[in-house]
């Protein structure tokens, strides 16, 4: 049976070790190293039928593993992926798997070109999922995990798990061009998250007011365009019909960057509103939403360092 090894015990970490486990499937969660580990893990489904249950895990450190790898599944902050998967990259072989799932893009470049010689799989989730003490998740709402071979060395499903597509609960599905999915994600991101820390507000309130929608039309106006220049296929609706749908799906919550920024944490601005502004210079196309909103959260997080 195929080990999976989690980098990142978060909210999204968690998650996936709770329904990995639910399918049979062997998990380690990876903290920090001098994190303190937990050995039973709480998860509660979602409402209306909402239950606890009671996993037992493995939880080790990136200093104190000592094993090869089959399957690394990423799931740290974009902003804190590089150091320890370094750390890791001793137990890295040539049969492992990495797995990348994470807001934003960016690193699943520089993931293939320091392991040029892995597979690598890129994943997209929209499950609402709630961390609501070190060992004890609640899954908020059901959503999707679409998951996809990148780089030149193509994986299939089967080779690195019998992943559950079966499962109303994991909601898997597997994708033949998951760069596609990622930029809907990306599209969708760039568009609500800064915006819903400019405003202090949640998610479907950028759909109250005439200024706040039209930013959020231009942001997504700006990701699209962009799409078209790496050849992405737009949405069906266009990415706006997508913003504004998942705007009013999520209405009632607050998105990781506005609580990231809340709690005094670096956002993801650079691995999301950052990435784009970094595509546009190399497409040579104008992205002034997208650098606005970059310039302005880099600016709030530069005076809260100086505090």
């Amino acid at each position: 049976m195929t080990h999976w090894h989690i980098l990142g015990p978060g909210a999204v970490g968690c998650l996936m070790a709770a329904l990995l486990d639910k399918n049979g499937i062997k998990v380690t969660l990876i903290g920090r190293e001098n994190s303190t580990g937990f050995q039973t893990l709480h998860y509660q489904s979602p409402a209306p039928n909402s239950t606890t249950s009671t996993i037992q895990v493995e939880y080790t450190t990136t200093a104190q593993l000592n094993t090869p790898m089959d399957v690394l599944l990423i799931c740290t902050k974009s902003h804190s992926t590089k150091q320890p998967v370094e750390a890791l990259s001793s137990h890295i072989t040539a049969h492992t798997t990495l797995v990348l799932l994470q807001n934003g893009l960016g690193n699943h470049e520089w993931l293939a070109q320091r392991f040029p010689e892995n597979p690598i799989v890129l994943g997209s989730i929209s499950h609402g999922v709630m961390k609501i003490a070190r060992d004890k998740i609640q899954h908020t709402g059901l959503g999707t995990c679409q998951l996809g071979s990148y780089g030149q060395l193509k994986v299939s499903q089967e080779s690195i798990a019998p992943l559950p597509d079966d499962d109303e609960d994991w909601g898997m599905s597997w994708q033949d061009n998951i760069l596609q999915a990622l930029w809907y994600k990306l599209g969708v991101n760039a568009a609500i998250n800064p915006l819903t820390v400019i405003y202090d507000c949640k998610n479907g309130e950028l759909l109250d007011g005439a200024e706040r929608e039209a930013r959020m039309e231009q942001l997504a106006w700006e990701v699209e365009s962009l799409m078209g220049y790496f050849d992405i296929t737009p949405p069906t609706d266009g990415l706006i019909g997508l913003v504004k749908q998942v705007a009013k799906r999520t209405a009632s919550n607050s998105s990781s960057m506005r609580e990231d920024s809340r709690a005094g944490r670096i956002t993801e601005i650079e691995d999301i509103n950052g990435y784009v502004m970094r595509k546009a210079q190399e497409a040579g196309l104008n992205c002034p939403a997208n650098a606005e909103v970059l310039e302005t959260l880099q600016h709030w997080q530069d005076e809260k360092r100086d505090d």
